[in-house]
């Protein structure tokens, strides 16, 4: 949360203003209907997955209450405000959960694909600067899943969305977790696109690099590879490393990607897509699973 209600001065404050005036108490949640007790908190570094992220400043919640259930800043609050939006992409079901029609996103893309593919053919120098962002419901549905990555970057439990949310993709239902992988669950990512690839995924990872690649008149996204020294070898002494390339066909996206990385220092993307998969042998005990994803919508990636 980068703000607060400050109950001396009637007003809303942002953590930088707490922080710099050393404001300590006498702050709320800035949710009217909640107005649960909180204080800043520094930046700080977090050790994530054997690496050191910085965790920016925010108001954190005094005690251990927590927001109130139709409060923006609870998970579950902020999926009911999402819903609200989604044109029926995501909704509340009876047992306080949610579900996620993955199967309508996965449909308007696929009416989407050929004229997106033949748009971004027709030029042979670079990418398109066309956003393919107007057509049907496509928009709204990629805008609810934008603001899903975007939750999920925020919550500090990885586990609340995959108790909260579950995914529609036509004949059956998955967990969020069959869904999402952040960067060390890659590995099961790959293993379970490459024999389950009827419906896209979303991961996330640490951004490496983004080149335009004339070869295939795209932007590659690359996400940044474990080293070889911190991947233990399997039963047959193979070290299967996962490696991440996104193809993204639209230079305004590719642009935005590099402006945040590059200009803001935002290290993170989380990006949604069908993936494919392939794996390709390295030295004699190396494998690199590879996974390539394929954006042409800015809401189809979140950096942060």
């Amino acid at each position: 949360m980068k703000k607060a209600y400050f109950a001396k001065g009637d007003c809303f404050i942002t953590v930088e203003e707490a922080l710099d005036k050393q404001i300590r108490e006498a702050l709320f949640c800035a949710s009217e209907n909640c107005r649960i007790p909180v204080t800043p908190r520094r930046s700080h570094f977090r050790e994530i997955n054997h690496k050191k992220k910085v965790i920016p400043s925010h108001f954190m919640i005094k005690g251990k209450r927590d927001h109130d259930s139709d409060c923006c800043y609870n998970t579950e609050g902020q999926l009911k405000i999402i819903a609200k939006d989604s044109e029926d992409a995501l909704s509340s079901t009876d047992n306080q959960k949610f579900l996620l029609r993955l199967n309508l996103i996965t449909s308007e893309m696929k009416k989407d694909k050929d004229s997106s593919s033949k748009d971004v053919q027709s030029s042979s120098k670079k990418p398109s600067t066309k956003t393919y962002e107007n057509k049907g419901k496509l928009n709204s549905y990629l805008s609810t899943m934008s603001k899903i990555m975007k939750l999920q970057s925020e919550v500090e439990n990885n586990q609340e969305l995959n108790q909260l949310i579950k995914l529609d993709v036509g004949r059956k239902q998955v967990r969020w977790s069959q869904f999402f992988y952040n960067e060390d669950r890659h590995r099961q990512c790959y293993n379970y696109v490459h024999t389950n690839s009827i419906h896209p995924v979303c991961i996330c990872g640490e951004i490496s690099s983004i080149e335009l690649n004339k070869k295939f008149n795209c932007y590659s996204l690359k996400l940044k590879k474990r080293k070889l020294n911190e991947v233990s070898n399997d039963e047959d002494g193979i070290k299967r490393v996962p490696s991440i390339l996104v193809n993204v066909y639209n230079e305004s996206v590719a642009k935005h990607i590099k402006y945040k990385n590059e200009v803001e220092q935002l290290k993170n993307i989380s990006f949604f897509s069908f993936i494919k998969t392939s794996s390709k042998p390295y030295l004699k005990d190396v494998l690199y699973l590879n996974m390539y994803g394929f954006v042409h919508h800015s809401k189809q990636i979140y950096v942060f």
